[in-house]
């Protein structure tokens, strides 16, 4: 890259996509400091030369690596999110202790600290989150409240002061004869969520409604479902 003056007026989502082309797979990242500029630093040692060519560049190729990498330092606060939605459901957004050692996976605390000014929020959730197994009956049944509160993660909802939008989606849902399940997953949320948050539970997300009669969508509290009504059944 010898004269990057065009390249610099391209869109940034444009120049993004092509930092992220040209530098190579990084199978190893090393950090020995829980900081910042120790981050950064590491990153940009590992920049191919045609993404130093000046600071600009550099340093927006640097934060396309942190990106591709999915790493951030501990307690970095990204303040200019307004939206985060997950793509992939977790059975809890909380801590998980396993052999010592504490999961990586996003929480709720977590998100309070790196997005301050989180405004709009998307959580996918599975089932095995409102269930659990009762040992006096031998079978599965749905959690309560306060049992969700200390699994779930969702008890720190309020941290979360600047939402305005909450979604929760499970697929995999049967609509109306799973809506009792998800009552004590809303009264929880609704507990712990700010004032003014709008909140909608969506059990089944994969559903679209369509301009047949057959297709209803009903509320219930804060809980939507899509199903199909059988005139005929």
């Amino acid at each position: 890259m010898y004269n990057s003056v065009g390249f610099q007026t391209l869109p940034l989502e444009l120049r993004n996509a092509i930092y992220e082309y040209c530098i190579s797979d990084c199978l190893d990242l090393n950090v020995h400091y829980n900081a910042e500029a120790a981050v950064f630093d590491t990153l940009r040692r590992r920049l191919p030369l045609c993404l130093c060519v000046n600071h600009q560049i550099r340093e927006e190729a640097t934060k396309a690596l942190l990106h591709l990498l999915d790493v951030l330092p501990e307690n970095f606060q990204l303040p200019n999110v307004r939206r985060i939605e997950f793509t992939r459901a977790q059975h809890c957004y909380a801590p998980i202790q396993k052999d010592g050692r504490v999961s990586t996976q996003p929480t709720v605390h977590e998100l309070a600290i790196r997005c301050p000014n989180l405004a709009d929020l998307i959580l996918p959730i599975s089932m095995s989150m409102l269930r659990t197994r009762d040992s006096l009956i031998s079978a599965q049944r749905a959690k309560s409240i306060p049992e969700l509160a200390l699994s779930t993660g969702f008890s720190r909802l309020s941290e979360l002061t600047r939402l305005r939008n909450l979604r929760i989606t499970c697929a995999g849902c049967r609509g109306a004869p799973d809506v009792i399940v998800f009552k004590p997953l809303e009264a929880l949320m609704v507990q712990e969520k700010a004032r003014n948050c709008m909140l909608e539970i969506d059990i089944t997300p994969n559903a679209r409604k369509s301009g047949s009669p057959e297709c209803v969508e009903r509320r219930e509290g804060c809980i939507r479902y899509i199903f199909w009504w059988d005139f005929f059944g």
